[in-house]
């Protein structure tokens, strides 16, 4: 499964860093299907763009879309907030793609 998240976001990253953006995968988890990523740059603040947990617009909504019909084993994307003192220990951790 992390292969095929990998690659949909390497496809994915033009078009967000487009916008001023990037994504980090910060966790997954095969035996769930929940995927955890982060929204960071100038974006991360779009609106729509939610780091509560759940995103309804875009681009954060169409990332999740896509992870999850090109990633069936994909059942939901998490998004942390972007990197600040509550997320320091993840930011340290996190892998950009």
């Amino acid at each position: 499964m992390r292969e095929a998240v990998d690659r949909v976001l390497v496809d994915l990253r033009p078009l967000v860093q487009a916008d001023g953006a990037d994504l980090r995968l910060f966790d997954l988890d095969e035996a769930t299907g929940v995927v955890r990523l982060s929204l960071v740059g100038s974006c991360a603040a779009c609106p729509g763009h939610s780091s509560s947990g759940s995103a309804s617009g875009a681009p954060s909504a169409g990332v999740a879309r896509i992870l999850a019909d090109r990633v069936p084993a994909v059942r939901s994307v998490e998004w942390v907030p972007a990197c600040d003192e509550t997320t320091q220990e993840m930011c340290g951790t996190a892998v950009t793609l």
